[in-house]
């Protein structure tokens, strides 16, 4: 072999390293890049009606480390070199760590935004070889613009310190604060009045607000599962402003509520609640705070809370709050209406609109054709719908927090929701025993149609069904116009 040829074949085989240093070294970094993000959880996803994190589980994964950042905690950052000396070697941040062993966390944003981190944990120890790195960032924005039931539950739970809202029964502004009845999740029901250094000039303002705090926070007393404002209604006689609107020939409805006992005394209990008040084309609102003292007490709680509210013989009632809301206030209520009077169908923030009321915020609707730009369709928001298997049509299954004692017509609209109505459900407007009159926008043909169930129209009046094309009389006899 000549010198030349030796010189050849030293400088191919030192290219030949080159090359597989370079390249090799970078498909091994790839590999090597690829397994660690392969460990890394992704898909970070924050659900703000379950307050929620959650991201996509790692395979062998013994737990994963949720790291937050917000104005309102300040954490620890732990050099894990040396867990020995924990708190010696811990340092304060601007963030917040926690161990989980599933892949969610429940957490209630209390900051505008919050940023969130995960990594997962491969070992009950920590160090650089049991651990992934850090997932992308996911910062979640209190939604300040729109009302939905989780921006409001977010305002009373900063004000109440990280404790989770179960159910608002009724909230509004008085003298520059909010005040808010709401039941929290130790079972208990609150009244929450809010302080500010400011005045608050509307639930929207309260929303921003960065120094909210509870000024005043007590118990009201233990829940009762038992929906005593229905009953109320249903009694011979309310009490104070309630009452007055009764008598002045407003039909009132039950939008949220609870009943909630006394702390001090067996026999009393608070009902909280936000009533809807209609008449004629005319929409009211109000937060009552009524005090009830039981007569004779029974010894089935139940009938305490019930039924023992129909006669005013057995029963004590006194108004110790009457407010009726405006501005936000009012469509706050609105929303909390479609919410917890919608229980067969799904709200959700996407699918529900404000059209904008008057600038007053009287509720006066603006009607076209007998619908109103929010929705609202004469009368049928008395009803109630849910849903046929399927999803494609709707049955009517009855009155909608309506004393059916006192209903004496009805309108069933042909479409709700975009889709037909097409069932009548079982005992509907059964015992409905002043209903003379259904009106149906649509032909006798349709009406016949729809499927109605078994004793749907049971003890009620001599009922006359009224369609675009004609009447139905009770006996069956059609009358064309």
């Amino acid at each position: 072999m000549t010198k030349n040829t030796l010189k050849f074949l030293l400088t191919v085989i030192l290219l030949a390293v080159t090359c597989l240093l370079c390249f090799g070294g970078c498909f091994l970094q790839d590999l090597f890049t690829d397994e660690e993000t392969s460990k890394t959880p992704k898909n970070l996803k924050y659900d703000d009606t379950t307050y929620t994190l959650t991201w996509d589980a790692v395979p062998d994964a013994v737990s994963y480390t949720v790291r937050f950042y917000d104005e309102g905690h300040i954490g620890y950052d732990v050099w894990h070199n040396d867990l020995t000396n924990y708190y010696d070697n811990a340092r304060r941040t601007d963030y917040t760590e926690v161990t989980v062993e599933q892949n969610s966390y429940k957490y209630l944003v209390r900051q505008k935004d919050t940023e969130f981190q995960v990594r997962t944990n491969f070992a009950d120890y920590i160090d650089s070889s049991t651990i992934s790195g850090w997932s992308k960032s996911l910062t979640y924005t209190i939604p300040t613009d729109q009302f939905t039931l989780a921006t409001l539950n977010n305002v009373v739970n900063y004000m109440m310190e990280n404790r989770y809202v179960e159910k608002i029964a009724s909230m509004y502004l008085y003298n520059g604060n909010l005040c808010t009845n709401a039941v929290l999740d130790n079972e208990l029901m609150y009244t929450i009045v809010s302080d500010y250094i400011t005045d608050v000039a509307s639930i929207q303002d309260a929303l921003t607000h960065n120094d909210l705090k509870a000024n005043f926070g007590a118990a009201s007393g233990k829940i009762a599962p038992y929906d005593s404002a229905s009953y109320l209604l249903q009694s011979n006689s309310l009490c104070g402003e309630l009452e007055l609107r009764r008598q002045e020939g407003w039909q009132i409805s039950v939008v949220s509520s609870q009943a909630a006992k006394d702390i001090n005394f067996d026999d009393t209990y608070r009902v909280f609640a936000t009533y809807k008040l209609a008449k004629d084309n005319e929409i009211k609102y109000v937060a009552s705070q009524i005090r009830c003292e039981i007569r004779n007490l029974s010894s089935v709680e139940s009938v305490n809370y019930t039924t023992k509210l129909l006669i005013e013989s057995n029963r004590g009632v006194y108004e110790e709050s009457y407010v009726e809301l405006a501005g936000d206030e009012f469509l706050v209520a609105q929303w909390l209406d479609m919410y917890n009077n919608g229980v067969e169908e799904v709200y959700t923030a996407e699918n529900i609109h404000y059209a904008p009321y008057p600038s007053d915020f009287t509720g006066k609707h603006q009607l076209i054709d007998g619908v109103c730009a929010c929705g609202y369709k004469t009368e049928y928001e008395k009803l109630r719908y849910k849903l046929n298997e399927g999803g494609d049509s709707y049955a009517v299954c009855g009155l909608r927090n309506v004393n059916p004692e006192t209903v004496t017509e009805i309108e069933i609209p042909s479409v709700h929701n975009g889709k037909p109505v097409t069932t009548i459900g079982n005992r509907a407007f059964e015992d409905c025993t002043r209903l003379t009159s259904i009106t149906y926008n649509d032909t006798v043909e349709q009406w016949n149609a729809i499927t109605k169930g078994i004793y749907w129209n049971n003890h009620t009046g001599s009922l006359t069904i009224y369609c675009t094309d004609g009447q139905i009389a009770e006996d069956g006899t059609v009358t064309y116009n």
